[in-house]
C-alpha cells in the first residue's frame, strides 16, 4: 500500500509550460499566416504538441503502474475462465469415474492437465481454475482500495465501487487523467500563486505565470473534447450495436425455440443475451451519464479559458494576478467535482461479470 501522498513531476511540467507559454504569446503577435518564416499556425501547432508533453509530466507513477496491474489481472482472469470453459468440455466426455490415482500422485498443475481422464480429474481442475479466479478477484478489489486511496490523496474522492466500473470501461484512461489532471492543475496554480507574490511588482513574471494558467485551460479542454468524441463517435455506437446483435440473437433463438419446445440451449441462449442486454444498458447509461457531466464541465472550462485569455491579454498591473490565479485553483476544483459522472448500483453479479467482456469487445 501507499506510504505517502503521491505527486507528479512538477518541475518538469513547469518547466513545458514556461516553454508552452512562449508559443501562447506568438498565437497573439505573429502573423496569421506568412509564406516564408514562422506564423500563429506553427506557434499552435508547437503549442499542441508541448500541451502533450505538460499532461504526460503531470501524470502519476503510482496510479498507472496500479493500472497496468489491473490490467495485468484482469487478464489473468479471463485466461483462467477460458481454461476452465475447456476443462468443462472435456469433462463432459470424460468417463464416469470419480478421480483417478495418476491424477492425484501428478504434482505439477500442467502434468495434471495432461493426465486428467475421469470427470472426477477435470472437476479438480475446474475447482481450481475457480480457486485461482477468486484469489484475483480479491488482488483486483485490493488495487481498487489503494488507488482510491491514492486518488483521495489527490483530492478526487473516488470510491473502490466507483473505480470497478471506471477500470472495466472504454474510457478508463481517461476518466483517470482527466481526475488527475484537475487536481495537478489545482497544485500548480496555486504553486504559481506563490511565485507571483514572491514576484512582487515584476509585472512581466506575473503575467508569465497566468499564461501558464491558461496553458492549463487550454489542456483541460483538449482532454474534455477528445473524451466526448471518442464518446460519440466510438463508444455509444458500439454499444447500440452490441445490442442489436444481442437481441437478433434472442428473436432468432425464439423462432428456433417454437420447432425445438425442450431446447435448453436454446433457452439458456435466450436468457443469457437477456443478461447481455441488461449489461450492454447499464454500460450505456454509466457512458452517456459520464458524457453529460463532461460536457457541463466543458461548458464551464470554456466560459473561463475565455475570461483567463481576456485577462491574460489586458492585464497592466501586477498587484492582483495572485488573487486571479487563486480564483483559477477553485476553478478547477469546482471542475473537478462537475467532471464526476454518476455510477449507478449492479444489478445482479451476472452484470457485474459481463461489463469486462463488453469492453473486449469493444476494443477488438
Amino acid at each position: 500500500m501507499a506510504t505517502s501522498t503521491p505527486a507528479f513531476n512538477e518541475k518538469k511540467a513547469l518547466k513545458h509550460l514556461s516553454t508552452a507559454v512562449v508559443f501562447l504569446d506568438e498565437t497573439y503577435t505573429l502573423p496569421a499566416n506568412k509564406l516564408v518564416g514562422r506564423d500563429r499556425t506553427n506557434a499552435r501547432k508547437d503549442l499542441k504538441k508541448i500541451m502533450h508533453s505538460i499532461s504526460e509530466a503531470m501524470e502519476i507513477e503510482d496510479i498507472n503502474d496500479l493500472k497496468k496491474q489491473y490490467q495485468k489481472i484482469e487478464k489473468y482472469i479471463e485466461e483462467e475462465k477460458e481454461k476452465k470453459s475447456e476443462l468443462s468440455r472435456k469433462k463432459r466426455f470424460a468417463k464416469e469415474h470419480e478421480t483417478s490415482s495418476l491424477s492425484g500422485l501428478v504434482p505439477t498443475k500442467t502434468l495434471k492437465n495432461w493426465t486428467a481422464r475421469t470427470k472426477g480429474d477435470f472437476q479438480i481442475l475446474i475447482e481450481r481454475c475457480e480457486d485461482e479466479i477468486e484469489s484475483y478477484e480479491n488482488e483486483l478489489a485490493k488495487i481498487r482500495e489503494e488507488l482510491s486511496a491514492l486518488l483521495s490523496h489527490q483530492g478526487g474522492h473516488i470510491s473502490p465501487e466507483h473505480l470497478e466500473i471506471w477500470l472495466s470501461s472504454t474510457i478508463k484512461d481517461e476518466l483517470l487523467g482527466m481526475a488527475i489532471l484537475f487536481d495537478g492543475a489545482k497544485t500548480i496554480t496555486e504553486h504559481l500563486k506563490v511565485l507571483t507574490e514572491e514576484s512582487g511588482e515584476d509585472l512581466k513574471s506575473a503575467k508569465k505565470y497566468y499564461g501558464m494558467v491558461v496553458i492549463l485551460h487550454e489542456l483541460i479542454i483538449s482532454m474534455q473534447e477528445n473524451l466526448i468524441d471518442k464518446i460519440e463517435g466510438e463508444v455509444l455506437p458500439k454499444l447500440k450495436e452490441q445490442k442489436n446483435e444481442a437481441l437478433a440473437i434472442i428473436e432468432k433463438s425464439k423462432k428456433l425455440l417454437k420447432e425445438h419446445h425442450h431446447n435448453n440451449t436454446l433457452k439458456n441462449n435466450i436468457e443469457s443475451n437477456k443478461v447481455t442486454i441488461q449489461s450492454i444498458d447499464y454500460y450505456y447509461e454509466f457512458i452517456r451519464q459520464s458524457k453529460e457531466s463532461v460536457k457541463r464541465a466543458l461548458s464551464v472550462s470554456k466560459k473561463e479559458r475565455n475570461i483567463a485569455r481576456n485577462t491574460y491579454e489586458t492585464v497592466k498591473t501586477s498587484y492582483n494576478v495572485a488573487s486571479l490565479i487563486h480564483e483559477q485553483a477553485i476553478t478547477f476544483e469546482t471542475l473537478g467535482n462537475i467532471m464526476m459522472p454518476e455510477v449507478p448500483d449492479f444489478q445482479n453479479k451476472n452484470m457485474r461479470e459481463n461489463l469486462r467482456e463488453i469492453s473486449k469487445e469493444m476494443v477488438s
